[in-house]
């Protein structure tokens, strides 16, 4: 999770970068729209918490999102399949994607990786992403045996 500084430059919204925004924050614009974003209250169903409870940790992940990740997992059971789409199933993000199956391992209580991965290419828009994932489908769909149970 980042913030946008309008130079396509992403800030991380993690501890690091939070602590020195609480800094600056009477000074620099930038650190400013962090704090904003940091005190903002979650929805209705957010608990009660702010999207400071949700910053992300040094290897760049909310432990809080993959808890609740994992929990979706867990509710698919074995049936269940889960595909990386991120920019992290690239080669040269490997390291991510080990730490990310490793916090989701942590919150299951078990082993975890990924079924798969969509592929590695470029992507702009939402509609590249939605490209990519509906390729990815086809693509194991026409694996699957014709006996094999419905996808749901």
């Amino acid at each position: 999770v980042a913030l946008h500084d309008g130079l396509n430059h992403a800030v991380a919204f993690n501890e690091k970068n939070l602590r020195t925004a609480w800094k600056w924050a009477e000074e620099k614009p930038l650190a400013q729209s962090l704090c904003s974003i940091a005190s903002r209250r979650l929805g209705e169903k957010g608990e009660g918490a702010t999207y400071a409870e949700l910053v992300a940790d040094p290897g760049d992940l909310s432990q809080v999102l993959v808890g609740r990740l994992a929990r979706l997992i867990a509710a698919a059971g074995k049936a269940g399949r889960v595909v990386l789409s991120s920019t992290w199933r690239s080669p040269n993000l490997q390291h991510k994607r080990k730490y990310l199956e490793a916090s989701i391992s942590k919150h299951l209580g078990r082993p975890f990786v990924f079924h798969g991965c969509t592929p590695d290419c470029v992507e702009e828009d939402a509609e590249d992403r939605l490209r990519i994932l509906g390729d990815y489908i086809s693509a194991f769909c026409a694996q699957r045996a014709a006996t094999a149970p419905k996808l749901r």
